[in-house]
């Protein structure tokens, strides 16, 4: 109680200070109509803060209550100005009086111990009332969660054993994976060592065919050999045979010049005689 009452605690000023302003300002023509209006006004504002206020300590919410609880006795402070001076009609209230402000601050007191003790019950009432809720909704949820677990759990086991028929399937193709392999690679073996003694058969061939290449080869080299020392001797016989022709016509033409030369001199030598 104490230590809400710690919490709680505010200053006790502004609503002492509306006391005393009420006091002073509906004393200047204020009729005793105007200030049992008031007052009705006040107790409406003071239901209503107070329905505010139970509301609050009922949720909890304690950091809401020294601003309430601070309005409402303000509020309370101007009802009760009214209520003064509605006790005194025609009397003349000095605001500035000690007993009249020493009176009102101890009822001051009072009504905030007053409100501090039943907002602890509240905030108590609240407190279990809350926990009561929860309990209820936990009972409620129980069943849910109870077969939602269980959901879970068959949620679980059934991926589980899926999980378990998907190891073993590929287990087994990779068993058959290793199996086709495995066959595979004797193929593979098969035909490289066919492939090695084709290689081998084709490597025999290659050298029988360098072998009939040389073969060829050399007699070519026989044969262009041949040819060329025939077709040497047929030209140096060419040769011979043009150099012979030439030279004989060159004898043939000298011999006709000799020949021609007497001729023409005696054919000159008749040409004169006759002439003369």
């Amino acid at each position: 109680m104490s230590d809400l009452a710690h919490r709680l605690s505010i200053d006790l000023q502004p609503a002492f200070a509306a006391f005393l302003q009420t006091i002073a300002s509906q004393q200047q023509g204020a009729t005793q109509a105007m200030l049992e209006r008031l007052r009705d006004e006040q107790l409406a504002t003071l239901n209503q803060q107070r329905a505010v206020l139970e509301q609050l300590a009922l949720q909890g919410n304690e950091a809401a209550l020294p601003a309430a609880l601070d309005v409402l006795l303000q509020e309370w402070a101007v009802k009760q100005a009214c209520e003064v001076l509605l006790l005194s009609p025609g009397d003349s209230i000095d605001p500035a009086d000690q007993n009249l402000r020493q009176g009102f601050w101890h009822r001051l007191e009072r009504q905030r111990a007053s409100l501090v003790a039943e907002l602890a019950v509240l905030l108590s009432q609240g407190h279990e009332e809350r926990a009561r809720a929860e309990v209820q909704r936990n009972t409620h949820w129980e069943p849910f969660i109870r077969q939602l677990i269980q959901d879970q759990a068959a949620h679980q086991q059934f991926w589980q054993r899926a999980a378990y028929d998907g190891l073993l399937q590929h287990r087994q193709v990779l068993q058959e994976g290793q199996t086709i392999a495995a066959r595979w690679s004797d193929v593979a073996l098969q035909g490289i060592q066919q492939a090695q003694a084709g290689v081998s058969q084709a490597q025999q061939g290659v050298q029988q065919m360098y072998a009939f290449a040389g073969q060829v080869q050399s007699r070519a080299v026989d044969l262009l050999r041949a040819t060329h020392q025939r077709q040497q001797v047929e030209v140096e016989e060419a040769v011979w045979r043009l150099n012979r022709r030439r030279w004989g016509t060159r004898l043939g033409c000298a011999c006709a010049m000799v020949l021609a030369i007497p001729l023409l001199l005696l054919l000159c030598y008749l040409i004169l005689t006759h002439l003369y």
